[in-house]
C-alpha cells in the first residue's frame, strides 16, 4: 500500500499524524488490513502516541486475523533496533492495552505466549495497571535469575505509585524482600516504607488522595 496519498502535512513543516490517521481510517475503500498496514507505515516515520491512539481507538473493531496483524506489527517493533518505536509501543501497553478491561487479559495472554525475554522485559516495563495476579505469577517465573531483579523492582515499585497501578501489598511484601537490588536509593526506601505502613493498595490511595486535596485546600 501507498502511504503518500494519506500524508498530511502542517502549513508550516512536518507530517500531521492525528489528520493523517483520519485519513486513513475514515477512508471507506480500504479494508482494516490496509488501514492497519498505512497506519504502521506512518508509525515506523513518525513513531509518536498521535497514530497509536488512533490503533486503540479501533482495536475493538478488529476481527481475528487483523488483531493478529495488529500484534505482528506490535510485536516487530517491540524485538526492532528502533528505540523510539519500541517506547511508542511500550507507552500504548501502559496506558491503553494493558490499562483497559476489555484488552488487558488478551493483550497479556499473546505477549507472555511468546517466550521472549526482549518481550518480557517491555511487558514488565508497562504493567502497572496488569492485574497483580497475572503479574505475580510472572515475578516469580523470573525472580530466581538475579538478572531480572531491577525490572521486577520497577515493576513493583510502578505497580504501587502509578495512577492505575494494581498491587496486592502483602505479597509484594514477600517480592520486595527477594530482589537483589540497590536497598539506599530512595525508590526502595520509599516502596519498603510504604508497603509496612498500609495494609491495603486502597489505605494507600485513599490517603494519598487525601494529601494532594489538603495541598490544594492550603493553596
Amino acid at each position: 500500500m501507498n502511504l503518500e496519498p494519506y500524508i498530511i502535512k502542517y502549513q508550516s513543516s512536518g507530517i500531521n499524524e492525528f489528520d493523517s490517521m483520519n485519513a486513513i481510517w475514515h477512508d471507506e475503500h480500504l479494508s482494516k488490513s490496509e488501514k492497519l498496514d498505512l497506519s504502521f507505515q506512518l508509525f515506523e516515520i513518525q513513531p509518536t502516541y498521535a497514530v497509536l491512539m488512533h490503533l486503540k481507538w479501533y482495536y475493538n473493531d478488529l476481527e481475528l486475523d487483523e488483531r493478529n496483524i495488529f500484534w505482528n506489527r506490535c510485536i516487530a517493533c517491540l524485538l526492532g533496533s528502533s528505540q523510539q518505536q519500541k517506547s511508542g509501543i511500550e507507552y500504548l501497553l501502559a496506558v491503553d492495552l494493558f490499562e483497559d478491561n476489555e484488552t488487558v487479559e488478551e493483550s497479556w495472554q499473546r505477549l507472555m505466549e511468546l517466550n521472549s525475554e526482549k518481550i518480557v522485559e517491555s511487558m514488565l516495563r508497562s504493567s502497572v495497571a496488569v492485574p497483580f495476579t497475572w503479574k505475580e505469577e510472572l515475578y516469580y517465573l523470573l525472580i530466581k535469575d538475579k538478572k531480572w531483579h531491577y525490572l521486577l523492582f520497577t515493576s513493583l515499585h510502578d505497580s504501587f505509585y502509578g495512577a492505575f497501578g494494581d498491587i496486592d501489598i502483602l505479597k509484594a511484601r514477600t517480592i520486595l524482600e527477594r530482589l537483589k537490588v540497590d536497598t539506599t536509593t530512595k525508590y526502595y526506601k520509599n516502596i519498603q516504607r510504604d508497603l509496612y505502613v498500609y495494609s491495603s493498595h486502597a489505605d494507600y490511595r485513599k490517603d494519598a488522595n487525601s494529601k494532594v486535596a489538603s495541598r490544594k485546600l492550603i493553596r
